[in-house]
């Protein structure tokens, strides 16, 4: 890999709350990055230097495009001129609570057309344990290239808290990779943007790692909600009894109630782990249980402010969900 004093050219796929941080991050450290997204109003806003991501100001994008350490566009043909490719599409879930990993094959199938020679592909959407090595390596190697000798291949989960004020580069950063050669390659290239990189025995445990990261915080997040529904029949302060509870200080960690587990990743990430259970014949009963509380809850916080607003004629404007 080259130094800082001969830049890296990066191709980041996908422009959105994980890709473009990560774009912005690689420019800050003086490499050239080819950000690919194919919306064009992202692509039309970013040209104009305009943000659509809190905690990512227009200046700093206008700076990286002046400095042509940042050209973004629609299209693929930067894969052919980058040494690395990062994708950093969303995996969504599917209306039957399954896997969507259409934009990830549609992005693998891309890259496998104009990857080089030697190049350094890094997968870091969220995403069920298999997908790096079952998916999206398949899709890399069909064209008789092989992982570890023509390219190299490794998983790294985003842990992107969006609107926190934690810069991205002091988040511990999780690596792996297909072969032990792109191990060492993708630890050798992050362990330069990264303050702290640790290095995963296979792509399969750090896919593990950020589902069960977010699967913790979906669990607990439901069971305050239940937790509050219970105070709430008592005619209890829960929040009283969630700062009683903080004092304590080992063996508890203080989750809110709230209309539910949201953002981009809680919500879906727990499913992939649940999908994957059955897939393997096991069932994810925990999980489960966590996903129809975490649907109750808007029904609830919907009646809940029907009863306070206390009138009739109110009240009747705020349609149950």
């Amino acid at each position: 890999m080259m130094t800082n004093k001969n830049p890296i050219r990066v191709t980041v796929i996908g422009l959105g709350y994980v890709g473009l941080p990560l774009a912005l991050l690689l420019a800050d450290k003086h490499h050239i990055v080819y950000g690919i997204d194919l919306d064009p109003i992202k692509i039309q806003s970013l040209k104009k230097g305009a943000s659509y991501i809190e905690g990512i100001s227009g200046k700093t994008i206008s700076n990286h495009l002046d400095s042509k350490r940042l050209v973004v566009t629609s299209s693929y043909e930067p894969i052919e001129k980058a040494n690395v490719v990062a994708i950093c599409v969303p995996t969504p879930l599917a209306s039957s609570d399954e896997p969507d990993l259409q934009y990830l094959i549609d992005a693998g199938d891309k890259i496998g057309a104009r990857l080089r020679q030697q190049s350094l592909v890094i997968l870091e959407s969220s995403t069920y344990p298999g997908t790096t090595r079952n998916v999206l390596l398949p899709l890399l190697e069909r064209d008789g290239k092989k992982a570890g000798t023509d390219f190299y291949l490794g998983y790294s989960p985003e842990r992107i808290d969006p609107g926190s004020p934690l810069s991205l580069s002091v988040i511990p950063k999780i690596v792996s990779g297909i072969t032990e050669k792109c191990q060492k390659i993708i630890y050798d290239f992050y362990r330069k943007i990264f303050l702290n990189v640790t290095l995963f025995s296979t792509p399969e445990a750090a896919e593990l790692t950020k589902l069960l990261e977010n699967s913790y915080r979906f669990v607990n997040i439901s069971f305050i909600n239940e937790f509050a529904f219970f105070c709430d029949m008592l005619q209890v302060n829960v929040w009283e009894i969630i700062e009683a509870a903080k004092t304590k200080p080992f063996g508890f960690s203080a989750f809110y109630p709230g209309p539910g587990a949201g953002g981009h990743c809680i919500p879906v990430d727990p499913i992939y782990l649940s999908w994957k259970a059955k897939e393997i014949g096991m069932s994810s009963l925990l999980i489960e249980a966590a996903d129809m509380m975490n649907k109750k809850m808007p029904k609830y916080i919907v009646e809940k402010v029907k009863k306070l607003l206390s009138t009739e004629d109110l009240s009747s404007e705020i349609n149950v969900l």
